[in-house]
């Protein structure tokens, strides 16, 4: 449920109805009720065939889910009915021009109590109006009714209540609203807590100007003791049709209403931000680095609170979400063996047999490749050579020039390294 206790209304009397009898025989009031928003009068239907709340019982808004499995019948019944429609309309369910308001009031009432708790007018005995028993059945009937979608949130904080550790990321809280924008302020919260946006990014002040859609996370500081906090949407919002309001003082009851009318009002909601004293949450690993002849131990922290570790005995201090490297010599041979224990009772024992091998130099490493000679160019050649090889142009009158090329022939033999490189997790 959202909303429900925060109080932004109060019942403000009845409105628009007339007495009906039930098919039980109980003649109960069945029409409008009127809450006042802030200063804004909205009219709303009855899920509860209780009676009226006392004027000044505060209300908030809450979700459908309080209406049971036909929270889409009765959502079609206000969507359908006075005021949301004119009297002409809702007379065209049973084939008049127009009706009594007070009998189409009485009618969705009577059908709203049809769906919320099984309670069924009286039809058969004259007791009731003509009309409001035509439109009754006519509001209850599956093949006229065919349900409606849900209202959704003027405006809604959620979920209620998140709860987490002091130095770590608390969240996300969604806002969903039908205003442009909301006010979004975290409260009671100690020196140095943060309000972060859906980028992990300070909002200056821990004031936020949000549009539906947005998340906000919280971090309180790692030295701060457990505590509570909260976070609250303020703004002015559309109401729908549809949206349900209970009551908010358990020793003040009032009846649950469904809004039968849109209308503007100063909605407010909010949530819980619970933190536990930070604490160390200590993890290792190993990592056998063979060419460096190496043991390598990872000491984690996944807590705020730092941590002290020990590795084989030896102390470390390992600051709050950060990770230490510790390097150890490795055996040349056999099996290490690595003990290491932090807070709470973390204790791991890290062993496995070293399995790196150790490099000997290939016989054919040793033979050598002679480098090979480059062919000359004709560039590199001196002019009187070549007039010399070709007899000379003046006596031959040819302009082809002999070659001659030598080359070399190499031999490349190579040699392979192998190494074993063995990582141990824990």
């Amino acid at each position: 449920m959202y909303g429900a206790e925060e109080a932004v209304a109060a019942y403000a009397g009845t409105d628009s109805g007339q007495e009906v009898r039930l098919a039980d025989g109980e003649r109960v009031w069945a029409g409008l009720h009127r809450l006042d928003l802030s200063g804004t009068t909205a009219r709303a239907y009855s899920a509860e065939p209780d009676g009226p709340a006392r004027p000044g019982v505060p209300y908030g808004e809450t979700d459908e889910t309080g209406l049971g499995d036909h929270a889409r019948r009765i959502g079609w019944i206000v969507r359908n009915s006075v005021p949301n429609v004119s009297t002409q309309q809702v007379a065209r369910l049973i084939g008049k021009p127009d009706v009594d308001p007070r009998d189409a009031t009485a009618a969705a009432q009577a059908a709203i109590w049809h769906f919320s708790d099984d309670v069924d007018l009286d039809t058969t005995s004259g007791a009731n109006r003509e009309d409001v028993v035509r439109l009754y059945q006519a509001f209850t009937d599956s093949r006229v009714n065919v349900g409606a979608g849900p209202a959704g949130p003027a405006l809604e904080v959620t979920p209620r209540q998140l709860s987490g550790a002091a130095g770590l990321l608390i969240g996300a809280w969604d806002v969903f609203t039908s205003a442009d924008r909301v006010d979004v302020t975290l409260r009671g919260a100690p020196e140095g807590t943060q309000l972060l946006d859906e980028e992990h990014q300070p909002v200056p002040g821990n004031q936020a100007r949000a549009e539906n859609g947005a998340y906000f996370f919280v971090r309180v500081p790692a030295d701060a003791p457990a505590g509570e906090a909260t976070l609250v949407a303020e703004g002015v919002a559309p109401l729908s049709v549809g949206q349900v309001f209970t009551a908010t003082d358990p020793a003040r009851p009032g009846q649950a209403l469904v809004l039968a009318e849109s209308v503007t009002g100063r909605m407010r909601s909010q949530a819980k931000v619970r933190w536990t004293a930070a604490t160390a949450q200590p993890s290792a690993y190993v990592y056998l680095d063979c060419p460096r002849h190496q043991l390598r131990v990872f000491l984690r922290n996944r807590g705020a609170a730092p941590a002290r570790m020990t590795v084989n005995g030896q102390p470390y201090l390992v600051a709050g979400l950060k990770e230490q490297l510790v390097r150890l010599p490795s055996p040349q041979a056999g099996r290490y063996r690595v003990q290491v224990a932090g807070p709470g009772g973390y204790a791991r024992t890290f062993t496995d047999a070293v399995t790196c091998m150790t490099d000997t130099p290939s016989p054919l490493s040793r033979i050598t490749t002679p480098a090979p000679h480059p062919a000359p160019t004709p560039s590199a050649m001196p002019v009187a050579a070549l007039r010399h090889q070709s007899g000379g142009l003046a006596r031959t009158g040819a302009d082809t020039l002999p070659w001659l090329v030598g080359g070399g022939v190499a031999l490349l033999v190579g040699g392979a390294v192998v190494a074993f490189l063995t990582r141990r997790r824990g």
